[in-house]
């Protein structure tokens, strides 16, 4: 069967070539868990060990490195490569060593040293480049062979010159002993592990939800990699979230976070009194745990008729009452009026007018005209989560009103005629008690 363009299979697609930068880094993570990867040990726990490791060594790479993000795959494979290269560089050497005269050799080990002191003067000197933007030509000639050459004197660079001279192995025996990238790298690596890491805005912030409102608590993180964010309840340590996934019931709490953004935002529906408090946001870093504390104020509106407990108008009149809502973030849209427990805003056949002003003190005023005994009752002023507010009004003809005012003047002496009897009787029996004793007999009290 002939292969045409039709039946021809798809090309594999061929990843982005290695940055040199990528290699070094790929390399230090190796020398750290290099005890699990190296270890040739086939049996279960190793074998545990090692994919723990390679897992732990990809998650930090791809938080670091400055090319494509790597699977644990493609980084097993290149580090087999380094290996490799490694091996044929060290056969290289032991083949020149063996060729080359004593008198050479040791010529090669001195300026071994001073060549890596260039080296590191130069790399401090030259600007930084993106490997990325090389053209492919250039970056071959790059990794071209390069003939090794004895620096001695002056070494000119666009900083100024530096005077490099033959450095004994004695002096400084771990050049002689590390690779050459190690030297070059290291301090690089360090000052890219530390632009990499995460930083928070710790700076604390005070959020005021209103009682059934929806409640918004943010955290920016940058350089958050694979890393996540938690977010705990402070009153009782609660861990309500690890990233996106839920750790309560609660199903009003929710983490929002889009694709791309640093920002980590915990929303809770329908707010209540309980959720007030402090939370936190988390991050954990090789370096400790960074932290952002949010304090959630829940207001709580609350509503007052004007006047006293009771209100008292004669049949016929005009009943006026005004409600107030303080402490309110939103005004509300709606204020209601009960009597008893019968909603009545829309009673105005019946003579009742309800007006509203919202604003930072919403105002609202109920009034009912030709008022009758039938109008007396409880009635209450209340709006969408706010503490409700209660008056008694009494409607009642001008006698009944005088007899219910008579009434309580009565019921009034009557409690301070039983009183009196009863403190003359404790005043009687002091004065006995004292008498009997021989103290000094009291006058007669005129009762």
């Amino acid at each position: 069967m002939s292969m045409t363009k039709e039946n021809r299979p798809p090309k594999r697609q061929r990843s982005e070539n290695w940055l040199e930068e990528d290699k070094y880094l790929l390399k230090e993570l190796v020398k750290e868990r290099v005890n699990a990867i190296e270890n040739k040990n086939t049996d279960t726990n190793t074998n545990k060990r090692k994919v723990a490791a390679w897992a732990d060594l990809q998650t930090t790479f791809n938080s670091m490195c400055a090319g494509m993000n790597r699977s644990i795959t493609q980084l097993k494979s290149q580090w087999s490569l380094i290996k490799i290269s490694a091996k044929n560089c060290q056969k290289n050497q032991e083949r020149s060593s063996a060729r080359a005269p004593p008198a050479a050799v040791g010529g090669m080990r001195r300026a071994a040293p001073a060549l890596t002191v260039a080296l590191l003067a130069a790399l401090a000197a030259a600007p930084r480049a993106d490997h990325r933007a090389e053209p492919r030509a250039e970056r071959r000639a790059a990794r071209a062979p390069r003939s090794v050459i004895e620096v001695e004197g002056p070494v000119p660079t666009d900083t100024g010159v530096i005077d490099v001279h033959p450095l004994d192995l004695a002096e400084l025996p771990e050049m002689a002993e590390v690779p050459a990238w190690r030297e070059l790298w290291y301090g690089s690596l360090d000052a890219l592990r530390l632009l990499r890491e995460p930083s928070i805005n710790n700076t604390q912030e005070d959020v005021l939800a209103q009682l059934g409102a929806v409640a918004f608590l943010h955290c920016p993180v940058r350089n958050l990699g694979e890393r996540g964010v938690s977010w705990v309840r402070r009153r009782d340590w609660h861990i309500i979230s690890s990233g996106v996934l839920m750790y309560t019931n609660d199903e009003r709490f929710q983490v929002l976070h889009s694709e791309g953004s640093d920002d980590w935002i915990l929303q809770i529906k329908y707010v209540q009194k309980r959720d007030n408090g402090t939370y936190e946001c988390q991050v954990s870093t090789a370096s400790g745990t960074l932290s952002r504390l949010v304090h959630l104020h829940i207001a709580v509106p609350e509503a007052f008729i004007l006047g006293a407990d009771e209100h008292h108008v004669d049949a016929g009149s005009t009943i006026n009452l005004v409600c107030i809502i303080e402490k309110s973030p939103v005004p509300p849209q709606y204020v209601f009026w009960y009597h008893n427990s019968r909603m009545i805003n829309y009673d105005a056949a019946r003579g009742v007018t309800v007006v509203t002003e919202p604003g930072p003190k919403t105002q609202s005023t109920l009034a009912i005209r030709a008022a009758a005994p039938r109008h007396s009752g409880n009635y209450t002023c209340c709006a969408a989560n706010t503490e409700p507010a209660h008056i008694y009004v009494y409607v009642s003809e001008g006698s009944d009103k005088m007899a219910a005012t008579l009434s309580r003047n009565r019921s009034g002496e009557r409690a301070l005629a039983t009183a009196l009897p009863l403190a003359a009787a404790l005043v009687l029996a002091a004065a006995a008690r004292m008498h009997a004793r021989g103290a000094c007999a009291l006058p007669p009290l005129g009762l």
